[in-house]
């Protein structure tokens, strides 16, 4: 399988994923755990790509050090909306300048929606660009969706970022069928199709 794929083993996040696909709990509860586990996938997924830019300022008795983020980069996050309600501005405390384009999932399954990248938001990807895509179950036909559009014309894989709480080795394999060293950040890989989610009662 010629993908790169980075599990998250941490026993807190193993507990909180156990806790909320295990336990009768309610709507703002689930949120403020998927927050965490998504939060922590996406720092993980942030930490290789985001390159800062180190800038020194001489005072008069010492040199005082400053991180920036490259203004000519830019951080695209692709999500399912929910998941970029959910995060909110949390995504923000990561990446200052980050631009959220969030889809509908249920629409793009049901072809009602089918482009996720609207024609007037491609001009947003650049050779340089990091982008980040983040589901709660690796749907593999969101990725190719995604990556056909243009956007491998321009972005190259390596700068891509894919971020699923859950992803079987079925998906897996797909996608590696046609992508080579895409890197997949994830809590937990299950065999077969099985399909674990938060069932949401109320609106976000």
């Amino acid at each position: 399988m010629n993908l790169n794929i980075y599990t998250i083993n941490h026993p807190s996040i193993s507990s909180l994923i156990s806790y909320i696909y295990n336990t009768k709990i309610n709507i703002v509860e689930k949120r403020n755990i998927l927050n965490q586990i998504y939060f922590a996938l996406l720092y993980e997924a942030t930490r290789k790509s985001i390159k800062l830019l180190n800038l020194y300022i001489n005072k008069l008795n010492f040199i005082s050090e400053i991180a920036l983020l490259p203004k000519e980069i830019s951080y695209i996050i692709l999500s399912e909306i929910y998941i970029s309600y959910i995060l909110s501005k949390n995504i923000y405390d990561i990446i200052p300048k980050a631009i959220i384009l969030p889809f509908d999932l249920d629409l793009v399954k049901n072809n009602q929606d089918p482009k996720i990248i609207r024609p007037n938001k491609l001009h947003l990807f650049k050779s340089n660009s990091q982008i980040f895509i983040i589901q709660q179950n690796l749907n593999a036909d969101i990725i190719f969706k995604i990556l056909n559009s243009s956007i491998l014309n321009k972005v190259p894989i390596k700068q891509v970022q894919v971020i699923c709480i859950f992803c079987s080795i079925d998906t897996l394999q797909q996608i590696s069928q046609k992508y080579i060293n895409l890197n997949i950040y994830t809590t937990k890989i299950i065999r077969g199709n099985n399909n674990y989610s938060v069932n949401y009662s109320e609106d976000y």
